[in-house]
């Protein structure tokens, strides 16, 4: 995230927000595809193989 400024809620003073570095996840093409294109039957029993468990 870049730098940025804020205000604090208490006193109104603009502060200035530091640039952070974040982590960002992005799920695997076959749990998209499961979690998208998964069949009503099916909702919410989605089993991923090759997972530790």
């Amino acid at each position: 995230h870049p730098a940025r400024t804020n205000r604090h809620p208490s006193t109104s003073a603009a502060i200035e927000i530091a640039a952070k570095k974040v982590v960002k996840l992005v799920p695997a093409k076959v749990l998209n595809d499961a979690i998208n294109k998964g069949s009503p039957q099916n909702s919410g029993k989605i089993v991923l193989q090759g997972l530790p468990h």
